[in-house]
């Protein structure tokens, strides 16, 4: 494998269960070392750098949040990496504040997060690793067990994540997060890539995604059948791209018109 990522990019890592996405990933952040070649994160190779070195640079989301929780109050977990990063006690406390409100678990500051739902316990763990504000966050099913208003606080905090400027890879197989967060969508199989490139143009194409073994997102399943009757410019593959086409549509007069 080869692969190149650059700074700020939005990237879904996709594909079927055991086809080594989670592997990969691992060997970004030290988890894991190769065997052979090397992984370069800003010119070092991981697999000769100290957790100290790496810890500040890569962040790691868990897919199972009990594998990243150990603290005795969901304040103490949002704090712990970065008290250990060096920030003064003002800092921590601001920002570990700032990452709860923002995933609405505020209220829960002073409880063990080993006695909340496993959705709240996900909430904790976004929060934790969102807090780093490390350049490179790598997340494993942020949106995994949560509810439909739980998921979209999350997608949210990704989002802006993203838009900050970092280098943002999100591990799973909902095609609707990867549609609205990623710009790049990378497709594994059997520990290859089989395919790297635009989201939007992935997504768009039911005959591609078959052969990746993945599912339109709905908002691409719509587009689809409004291009019968609207000439759609670009490929759709989330709700702004939608809207865009059907303003232009109506603005442009091109096809069946849109009220």
């Amino acid at each position: 494998m080869s692969l190149d990522i650059g700074h700020g990019e939005r990237i879904g890592l996709v594909g079927e269960n055991g086809s080594g996405k989670t592997t990969l990933c691992k060997h970004m952040n030290g988890l894991l070392s190769p065997t052979e070649g090397s992984i370069l994160v800003d010119g070092a190779d991981i697999s000769k750098a100290r957790t100290p070195e790496i810890a500040p640079k890569v962040g790691y989301l868990f897919q199972n949040p009990d594998h990243q929780i150990f603290c005795s109050s969901v304040l103490d977990e949002v704090s712990f990496g970065l008290r250990n990063i060096g920030l003064s006690k003002e800092e921590v406390s601001l920002r570990a504040a700032k990452y709860m409100d923002q995933l609405g678990i505020g209220p829960l500051s002073n409880e063990p997060p080993l006695a909340l739902s496993l959705g709240e316990r996900r909430l904790v763990s976004v929060a934790s690793a969102l807090a780093m504000e490390q350049e490179l966050m790598i997340l494993d099913e942020p949106v995994a067990w949560l509810d439909a208003r739980q998921a979209r606080l999350v997608a949210k905090a990704i989002g802006e994540a993203g838009r900050s400027g970092r280098t943002v890879i999100i591990i799973t197989h909902n095609m609707k997060l990867v549609a609205e967060l990623t710009d790049r969508m990378i497709v594994m199989s059997q520990g290859r890539v089989v395919f790297d490139g635009k989201t939007r143009e992935l997504v768009s194409d039911p005959a591609a995604m078959s052969r990746a073994c993945l599912a339109s997102p709905p908002v691409a399943q719509l587009a689809r059948r409004l291009s019968q009757v609207l000439e759609m410019k670009r490929p759709v593959a989330s709700n702004e791209d939608l809207i865009g086409e059907l303003m232009a549509a109506r603005q442009g007069g091109g096809g069946a018109g849109v009220r």
